[in-house]
């Protein structure tokens, strides 16, 4: 996400963002993390049917159960052509049961059968009537859908979109939840698929349909809802008019959706939203802030720490913006939370309150008039070394716009250039790129023509030359 400018002492440091988002150092590590959290695609295993016990497939050779795979192939079809409908579900169900007996799903030797393109057809709407059929070909689409992008490529060629928007209409609460799995899971994939479905024709109309029932609907749906709006916002960013239409539904959701996993996926799809400032601003119209401040409150560590990472997005932006997060209370939660056991709500704490440093003088000060400080020395000292590296990012951001006064605190008091120095002796490649331009920022604030720089005195005289 680019920083703004806001016109005040930074103007001399020749850069263009002051309050930092550190795109090219941040963003790119953070969704690696976030998405060892959150996997792209999902496959519906055998254990998930609450009506079967696995086979225990899983302990057959790859080859027995390519045999099985088209021996149950055979039977589709003879099934398929003598109109045998309780033949053709135990082939369809014996197949999907094979097949997604591991992770990967065995995907290779059920296209190599060709036996997909006579699946597929059962999944047409007007099919709708035929439950069972369509329960059982929805859900083996959808696990061959879980795996490698050629045998997606290929379902997507054939025309499974179309199949599966239209299914989205179904009376059928399993084919529906079969049919959005499976949307979840080709945009999860690459992104030329996921635009394919945000630019399909009532696609998004079908979605809404879904949210406007979301309290009615069973966990599982719910879930399911939320992961797939995760993945048509991940990255590389789509337009944010392309999903304009969802961010009230997701923001309501925000106090009502308590289920851990769910709730990941809701942050992860607002945090996706706010990429950038303007989205921000709209985000925050819809009054989102007390719900995500309310949220901290909770139990689940993952949560919270997705709430964080979200408020690291909208106190990022404009100054207005982050202080109606700070009236509500915000500062409170951060002095707790920095000392939560979580890394990442530690890690994701210090990354909201980088970007509070980074305000005006007036919510320096607010920090300042709290423990927050000495808690950020605390993390720098014992912290895991990635929540160390958060707190270099508040000791430089705190350096943008504090006042004189601040400024003599900070040098006198707290001791800020020595703990930035600390970062440019001993610390990586990206943290002591960072430690200079803190370093940078401070000097820039004593250059007055004609006259020696106090500041650069002051790094001089603690031995702070030697190492720039």
């Amino acid at each position: 996400m680019e920083g703004r400018d806001k016109g005040s002492d930074a103007k001399g440091f020749g850069i263009s963002t002051v309050r930092e988002k550190r795109e090219s150092f941040r963003t790119e590590i953070r969704r690696d993390k976030i998405n060892e959290l959150l996997t792209q695609k999902r496959i519906k295993g055998v254990t998930s049917s609450p009506d079967k016990e696995s086979l225990h497939y899983e302990n057959l050779s790859v080859e027995e159960r390519s045999s099985l795979i088209e021996e149950q192939a055979k039977k589709f079809v003879y099934a398929q052509e003598t109109k045998d409908r309780d033949g053709l579900c135990r082939a369809l169900s014996t197949m999907r049961e094979v097949v997604s007996a591991t992770i990967p799903p065995l995907v290779e030797p059920l296209i190599s059968t060709g036996i997909m393109t006579k699946v597929l057809p059962l999944l047409n709407f007007d099919l709708v009537n035929e439950t069972l059929v369509q329960e059982e070909a929805s859900w083996l689409v959808l696990n061959v859908l879980s795996s490698e992008s050629k045998y997606i490529e290929d379902l997507v060629d054939a025309g499974v979109i179309t199949t599966l928007v239209e299914l989205l209409r179904s009376p059928h609460i399993k084919v529906v939840g079969h049919a959005l799995w499976s949307l979840a899971n080709i945009t999860g994939d690459l992104p030329a698929f996921r635009d394919m479905v945000l630019e399909f024709p009532n696609f998004m109309e079908r979605l809404i349909e879904k949210f406007n029932d979301f309290p009615k609907l069973p966990l599982e749906i719910q879930r399911i809802l939320l992961w797939i709006s995760s993945n048509l916002s991940r990255k590389p960013f789509p337009s944010f008019e392309a999903l304009f239409e969802l961010l009230p539904f997701l923001a309501e959701l925000i106090p009502q959706v308590e289920d851990e996993e769910a709730a990941v996926d809701l942050f992860q799809a607002i945090i996706n939203m706010t990429s950038e400032d303007e989205q921000v601003e709209e985000v925050m119209k819809l009054g989102v802030a007390s719900d995500v401040v309310d949220t901290l409150k909770r139990d689940s560590e993952k949560v919270v720490a997705f709430a964080l990472r979200l408020l690291a997005n909208l106190t990022s932006g404009d100054d207005n913006l982050t202080q109606e997060i700070l009236d509500i209370g915000l500062l409170e939660h951060l002095e707790r939370l920095l000392s939560h056991p979580g890394v990442r709500v530690r890690q994701n704490a210090l990354w909201t309150l980088s970007n509070i440093l980074a305000g005006d003088e007036a919510q320096i000060e607010a920090v300042i008039s709290t423990k927050l400080l000495a808690l950020v020395d605390q993390q720098m000292l014992h912290g895991e070394e990635e929540v160390q590296g958060e707190t270099l990012f508040c000791f430089i951001n705190i350096l943008i716009n504090p006042s004189p006064e601040q400024l003599r605190f900070l040098l006198s008091q707290f001791k800020i250039v020595e703990k930035i120095l600390t970062f440019l002796e001993r610390g990586n490649k990206r943290q002591k790129a960072q430690a200079l331009l803190g370093i940078e920022r401070l000097l820039e604030k004593g250059v007055i023509e004609g006259q020696r720089n106090p500041y650069a005195e002051y790094v001089e005289a603690i031995g702070g030359r030697k190492l720039l």
